[in-house]
């Protein structure tokens, strides 16, 4: 009994970090940085090194009111957050919005 009680722990443990494995975007996504003022931030591909910074990130609407786009919005500081979307198009896209929001 106790070899099952180790496996279904196993897998358990497996599943949890294979779900916070994919909680990051993927490297070559692109992103900015909403929390600074919009002239001064661009849409960048997230690399590596930038990944490693992400602190936290949870997939939302990244849409700031313009067309429906899911985003991971990913916290690197109090003074840094990143919006990371699938395509230089998406995030083009958010960037316009949320600057003409401002």
């Amino acid at each position: 009994m106790k070899p099952v009680i180790a496996l279904a722990v196993l897998a358990v443990l497996f599943a949890a970090s294979t779900a916070a494995a994919s909680g990051l975007p993927a490297e070559g996504s692109y992103g900015f940085d909403w929390l600074k003022n919009p002239g001064s931030t661009h849409c960048e591909a997230i690399s590596k090194a930038l990944l490693k910074k992400f602190r936290k990130c949870e997939l939302t609407d990244g849409s700031f009111g313009g067309d429906p786009a899911k985003a991971y919005k990913c916290k690197v500081s109090s003074r840094s957050e990143y919006m990371v979307y699938a395509s230089k198009a998406a995030c083009t896209n958010a960037l316009e919005t949320e600057s003409a929001n401002e």
